[in-house]
């Protein structure tokens, strides 16, 4: 009975189909072009061409790309590593926030640094997508974090539908307090997001809530991507990434003063207060089914 809160039919059924996807390289090469049209306008992307007349279920052809894997000391110069890192980072959370659409196995093979200085992605097999909705979700576990408030972290899990009722919600909100605390007590700078991220998910798991697929594989892409631009940048933070992409996240010309801390705090009480009252409508048939 236990094993039944990770459903292990929906698992195999779940491994099966991407495995299969993974296989069909049509599937891959219509994926690479999904993604090369969402960055467009970005100079700092680069996917390669697609030769559909010569490719199949079986065979992929694309166009030959020339580049080197980020790796220690390559490239030499340190700020063109810093800048890297910057733009690694950036496509990624706009990638979440802005397409709802990501590369979800984003490893130092699959990004390519070319000599113009232009990142060339790989490897479509796996990609994840984000629903409006998610997307929402995936801004306020993230303003959460950075707001240190586990009440606001909690109420997300049970508005997502993850956390079923018989949850211990105020045991499920101490444990996520405690675990933001031990967070903040190290320099952010030293502590991995997509660690913090993963410990989220842990504790989710001793609470009996079962993450989503996509939220799995944001949470393993961060934690990827961090890896890479640390590995550009050792100074490298992502918690800065993210207070610097805030106001696009958000909107900037809705929250414009989101850059500084204080703003940020002050924008996420203001979006609070917006959630709340488009919320009533759904507040009030939750209280009525109860």
């Amino acid at each position: 009975p236990e094993s039944r809160r990770y459903d292990p039919l929906g698992l195999v059924e779940e491994f099966a189909d991407t495995i299969v996807k993974e296989l069909d390289f049509r599937l891959e090469g219509h994926n690479a072009e999904r993604f090369s049209a969402n960055f467009h306008d970005d100079p700092a992307v680069y996917v390669p061409q697609i030769f559909w007349e010569l490719s199949a279920k079986r065979v992929l052809t694309q166009e030959r790309s020339t580049g080197h894997r980020a790796a220690a000391g390559y490239p030499a110069d340190p700020g063109e590593r810093r800048r890297l890192a910057d733009i690694l980072a950036r496509l990624f959370l706009a990638q979440l926030f802005e397409h709802g659409y990501f590369h979800g196995d984003p490893h130092p093979g699959n990004i390519f640094i070319m000599h113009d200085g232009r990142l060339c992605f790989h490897d479509f097999g796996i990609v994840g997508r984000l629903s409006p909705r998610d997307q929402e979700n995936l801004r306020q576990l993230v303003l959460a974090v950075v707001t240190l408030d586990a009440e606001a972290m909690a109420e997300l899990y049970f508005d997502m539908g993850v956390a079923a009722a018989s949850v211990d919600r105020d045991a499920f909100v101490r444990d996520l307090s405690k675990a933001l605390e031990q967070y903040y007590a190290v320099s952010a700078r030293a502590y991995s997001f997509g660690e913090i991220l993963r410990q989220f998910v842990r504790i989710g798991q001793r609470h009996q809530i079962r993450m989503p697929r996509e939220w799995l594989l944001v949470v393993k892409a961060f934690m990827v991507i961090e890896s890479q631009a640390s590995a550009l940048d050792p100074e490298f933070s992502m918690i800065e990434a993210l207070q610097r992409y805030t106001p696009r996240m958000l909107g900037s010309h809705l929250l414009p003063e989101l850059s500084t801390t204080s703003g940020l705090i002050k924008g996420y009480g203001a979006l609070n207060a917006l959630r709340l009252i488009a919320g009533l409508p759904r507040l009030l048939a939750k209280g009525l089914r109860q």
